[in-house]
């Protein structure tokens, strides 16, 4: 049997060969998919061809299973080349062997030629390993092959089999995610999905490419290919027909649509979700405690994040998203089932989003034993919600702790801040903030990548993309008068800029200088973090016409400030803040006590606070979309409160009470691409803030918190921090 199958497959790779015909098309369909998605659709994007190349891929398998499979079969049906191999030793199941065989192996060739192009063409990358890749092709072709098999045992003539193929092949292209990004389908045709066996291909194509997961993480959908496999290979049998003329046995028929049906249908109701289900780059969200629940909150004042707001507005929460919004009519009935909270007088906005903060910074300066310890870091992360922050940009921080953080929030594993990461800064040899992390050997070679050569910055490029970071973060910080520090040099920030403008990587500058601004919207930054000294009207005016975000985190410039948090004249920082810590800020010996005098130093940093205002100012009445960061984890720059602070200092300099809130939702979570956050509006996840003042009336209605909804779950806010 085995000897007999090998020269089917023999005999049948020479046949294709040596035909031109065949030749083309399996060459000419997978590159052609390949340039249109990846030219056309992805735009040459890195990353979003990673995301497309698994609907080409199972498109690819899918062609060479149901065309490559069935049509040579009926073929050779009609020549009476199967006659003839009915008379030899090999039977029936040999055949139908060989041909699927030779339909996996071309196709794995195809895998391999539109991995490797799409390398050389886009730059796009696998982020798991070539074993799992072969391991869900594998997979696929078991479930797939099959089809082919029955296609080409059903067909009655060369005429038939490709409307047969036809019927099977686009409605599983279309309605799998293969042919359009799975997120952009509607809900009833994700519904049906479910019962195709090339969406649950598609999404462990896109588990091993996207997510970079192994074939253990994705054993619920190999699962279902497996299963769908056997039973189509069992089954096969059963329609097998040497001859055109004999008659297709119906019983046989229906026993295989019925099996697949089954088999489906508990694929439907058992099989895992979908993780391809959300937007291209968008962090997906699970649901977690809030999985089944229907929330109603009736009566508040809702403020979008968008600029709208209803008045006397009823709110239905589904899982972890916002399903409803409308006028809170009693006329109308209520989901049924639904928790209903009274929120009348209140008002409803946005979970605020910190756009500039640091995780491993403590606010204090390491005096305090508690600052270096897991205990202040689960601190800080309820801290930060019980202000009202519910999402924070990372930057400069540990990229592993980063992603394990930033993960759990998402499968509501933890209450904590959505957290999305740059991971290590990319800087100059010992240039900023190197300086600041030389207390921990080793220290600064986790929090930054330090580079000397356009070589080295371009792989410190890569390497962060592979990592899937949210953005980039670069430093261009030549130092103060009289303490220089060293400064990534012009040619290897130009290629660390064009390397990930190449990978279409957000980024965002740490400035020091307004030449520093200048070369930095030369090159396409994204966005610029801090004020930065001598910065013109000119540039300024640069930085809005070019859209250039600017996060200038006044509050930690805001030394008049600190001094009466550590004072405890603020009475939320006091609440929120660790008492150790706050302490330790108060002795006499800390390096930070100068700053808490009137002295010549503190009088000089009240200049650069209010040169820092009068940029900021400038901004705002320019036009530049400026964001709400607080550069927390610095000295008495505490996490959450701290944001707070930058809000009422926004106002200060002069930005609409409507567009603080904007810094602090939907702007920063656009600029992240996360359409789905930021925002209280049909679709959105509900990661929501009560306030019991109307924060577009007065700046101090942020100190007012009184709920707080993360993915729709409702936190004890009297049991934060």
């Amino acid at each position: 049997m085995i000897r007999s199958t090998l020269a089917l497959i023999r005999a049948q790779l020479t046949e294709i060969r040596r035909s031109k015909t065949a030749l083309f098309w399996m060459s000419a369909f997978p590159l052609g998919f390949l340039l249109l998605f990846g030219f056309v659709m992805a735009r040459g994007d890195a990353r979003v061809m990673a995301i497309m190349m698994p609907g080409l891929l199972t498109t690819t398998l899918m062609s060479a299973a149901l065309f490559g499979v069935a049509l040579p079969l009926v073929q050779q049906r009609e020549i009476g080349l199967l006659r003839r191999l009915r008379v030899t030793p090999a039977p029936a199941a040999v055949v139908a062997l060989a041909h699927g065989i030779t339909a996996i192996l071309t196709g794995a060739i195809s895998l391999v030629v539109l991995i490797v192009l799409g390398g050389a063409l886009f730059g796009m990358q696998v982020a798991g390993s070539w074993v799992s890749l072969f391991g869900v092709y594998l997979c696929g072709a078991c479930a797939l092959a099959p089809m082919g098999l029955l296609v080409g045992s059903t067909a009655r003539d060369i005429r038939t089999a490709p409307a047969i193929a036809n019927l099977l092949f686009f409605p599983m292209m279309f309605l799998s995610g293969s042919a359009m990004p799975f997120a952009v389908l509607p809900d009833g045709v994700k519904t049906f999905a479910r019962l195709l066996p090339t969406t649950y291909l598609n999404e462990a194509y896109s588990g091993v490419i996207v997510r970079g997961e192994g074939l253990m993480t994705l054993a619920g959908s190999l699962a279902v290919l497996l299963a769908i496999g056997v039973i189509g290979i069992v089954l096969t049998s059963m329609l097998f027909r040497w001859e055109g003329t004999e008659p297709i046995p119906r019983r046989s028929l229906a026993i295989i649509v019925a099996a697949f049906t089954v088999t489906l249908g508990i694929a439907a109701f058992a099989a895992p979700a979908f993780k391809m289900g959300d937007m291209p780059g968008a962090r997906r969200v699970e649901a977690g405690a809030a999985s089944g629940q229907v929330l109603v909150l009736r009566g508040a004042t809702v403020l979008d994040g968008l600029g709208s707001r209803i008045v006397n507005a009823r709110v239905v929460i589904r899982d972890h998203r916002i399903a409803e919004m409308s006028l809170d009519d009693d006329r109308v009935a209520l989901p049924e089932g639904a928790t209903v909270e009274d929120v009348r007088g209140r008002f409803l906005i946005p979970g605020l989003i910190d756009s500039h903060v640091h995780w491993g910074g403590s606010g204090g300066i390491g005096a305090a034993p508690i600052e270096m310890t897991d205990d202040r870091r689960a601190h800080d992360l309820r801290a930060t919600l019980a202000a009202g922050v519910t999402g924070v940009v990372s930057l400069t921080d540990d990229l592993n702790e980063m992603r394990t953080l930033s993960n759990n929030v998402a499968a509501a594993r933890v209450d904590a801040p959505r957290t999305f990461y740059a991971g290590p800064s990319v800087t100059a040899r010992g240039g900023h903030p190197t300086e600041m992390f030389s207390f921990m050997p080793g220290l600064a070679d986790t929090l930054t990548r330090q580079v000397e050569t356009p070589e080295q910055a371009r792989a410190a490029i890569a390497e962060l993309d592979r990592q899937r970071v949210d953005l980039v973060k670069l430093v261009l910080e030549p130092g103060f008068e009289g303490e220089p520090m060293p400064r990534m040099k012009d040619e290897v920030f130009r290629a660390a800029m064009a390397e990930a403008k190449a990978r279409r990587m957000r980024t965002t500058v740490h400035v020091g200088t307004d030449a520093d601004v200048r070369l930095a919207i030369e090159l396409g930054a994204n966005g610029i973090e801090h004020t930065a000294r001598g910065l013109t009207d000119e540039t300024i005016a640069l930085m809005a016409a070019k859209k250039i975000t600017f996060t200038p985190t006044l509050v930690v410039l805001d030394w008049a400030w600190k001094r009466d948090v550590v004072r405890g004249s603020d009475a939320e920082a006091r609440r929120l803040a660790i008492p150790s810590i706050m302490s330790s800020l108060l002795d006499p010996k800390s390096p930070l006590a100068v700053m808490l005098t009137d002295g010549e130093l503190s009088q000089t940093m009240a200049r650069a606070f209010e040169g820092s205002m009068r940029q900021t100012a400038k901004a705002i009445r320019a036009g530049v979309p400026v964001m709400a960061g607080s550069d927390a984890g610095n000295p008495v720059t505490f996490h959450g409160i701290s944001l707070i602070r930058e809000l009422e200092l926004l106002a200060q300099a002069g930005m609409p009470l409507t567009d603080v809130l904007k810094a602090a939702t939907s702007r920063p979570a656009d600029r992240l691409g996360q359409a789905s956050l930021g925002r209280i509006a049909t679709g959105a996840i509900a990661d929501i803030v009560v306030l019991d003042a109307d924060p577009t009336e007065g700046i101090k209605a942020y100190r007012q918190v009184s709920g707080l909804y993360l993915g729709g779950r409702k936190l004890d806010i009297k049991a934060l921090p």
